[in-house]
C-alpha cells in the first residue's frame, strides 16, 4: 500500500515544490526548494516511512527551510532544498526497486532543469 499523494500539492512558503510517483518504482516523492541564492540550492535526498503524503511534504519543506539557514550560517552562496522518498508504514525498500527509486528521484530532480 502506498502513499496517497491527493493532499500533498499546497506550497507554503518555498520557491517551489514538487510531488510525483516514480514511474518505475512507484513510490511518492518530493522536492523542495526553499530558497534558492543565484539560482542555486543546497540539500540531499531523505528515504523515510510516512504516515500520509501531507507529514512527507512537511518533512521536505522543513528540511530545505533548515538547509537555508545551514548554508547561510555557514557563509555559502547557495539557498536551501531538499528530497524525500516516501514510503509507507511497514514498507521496506530493497534491491532492484530502491535501485529504481533513485533513477525516479534523479528524473525528478533533473526536472527542475538546474533552475533551483
Amino acid at each position: 500500500m502506498g502513499v496517497d499523494m491527493s493532499l500533498a500539492t499546497e506550497a507554503r512558503a518555498h520557491e517551489e515544490i514538487r510531488v510525483t510517483h516514480g514511474a518505475r518504482s512507484g513510490l511518492p516523492m518530493v522536492v523542495a526548494v526553499h530558497r534558492t541564492f543565484n539560482g542555486r540550492s543546497l540539500g540531499g535526498c531523505r528515504l523515510w516511512t510516512y504516515a500520509d503524503a501531507d507529514a512527507a511534504v512537511r518533512d521536505a519543506e522543513r528540511l530545505s527551510e533548515a538547509m537555508t539557514f545551514k548554508a547561510a550560517a555557514a557563509g555559502l552562496p547557495v539557498g536551501g532544498g531538499k528530497g524525500v522518498i516516501a514510503l509507507a508504514p511497514g514498507e521496506r525498500l530493497d534491491g532492484a526497486r530502491r535501485r529504481a527509486a533513485f533513477h525516479d528521484f534523479a528524473e525528478l530532480v533533473d526536472s527542475l532543469d538546474g533552475a533551483t
